[in-house]
């Protein structure tokens, strides 16, 4: 959580302290074999549950969705900055001054859509990650990974295909697979654990969120 003074345009002496969610920057780091002779295109998709609901499978939550070439035979480390997962602006605002800036051109009539830094869907990067708990909050990230050549719906937007945000009504959904697979059918004898098991292409592994007011910058890049 942050704090910062919102001043409302309307009224340019009007203002208020407001606290809002911040997440701090962050990377995906995954390790990946192509056992193949051939190159792979990958679709990565990552989720996000929280413990409690991991059974139910409409409480996961799609963060980002992805293509990444596989050389063959090869062990690969794949690492994803948060400033290119699903989100609705590109770049994301994260400073109060760019977050006192709209970005949006001036003009009657003017939409987001018709400005170059958002998407037509995506979430807000305040939005992009739960705000867990003080002390902790535990969650489930799976990352489930299916042949891009499968799954590739040809698209002239330049965002993202992340599956919930459907289509425009001039194009296709961005997506060969359900839109939130593979949470689209219900789970094996109501176990996300026998639903994936024993699958090569798939990986669940624990995380902790913390809410905490203050944290450092991080300046490391990929």
């Amino acid at each position: 959580m942050k704090s910062r003074i919102f001043v409302y345009t309307e009224d340019s002496k009007s203002h208020e302290k407001i606290d809002y969610l911040f997440p701090r920057e962050f990377y995906y780091y995954f390790r990946v074999e192509n056992t193949s002779s051939c190159q792979f295109e990958a679709t990565f998709r990552v989720f996000i549950v929280p413990e409690e609901l991991v059974e139910s499978r409409c409480h996961w939550i799609e963060l980002d969705k992805f293509k990444e070439s596989l050389p063959p035979n090869s062990k690969t480390v794949v690492c994803r900055d948060c400033d290119m997962s699903s989100i609705v602006r590109q770049p994301p605002q994260k400073t109060v001054d760019e977050l006192d800036d709209t970005a949006l051109p001036t003009g009657a009539g003017t939409t987001v859509n018709e400005n170059k830094n958002y998407c037509d869907c995506g979430w807000p990067f305040h939005l992009l990650l739960p705000r867990g708990r003080r002390g902790g909050m535990k969650f489930k990230l799976l990352v489930f990974i299916s042949d891009w050549s499968e799954d590739e719906v040809p698209r002239i937007s330049r965002c993202g295909s992340i599956s919930f945000c459907a289509s425009e009504a001039s194009e296709k959904y961005p997506d060969k697979k359900p839109m939130g697979y593979p949470f689209d059918r219900p789970f094996k004898n109501n176990s996300y654990e026998e639903t994936f098991a024993g699958l090569n292409n798939v990986v669940i592994r624990d995380i902790c969120i913390n809410w905490v007011d203050e944290f450092p910058e991080v300046v490391e890049d990929c």
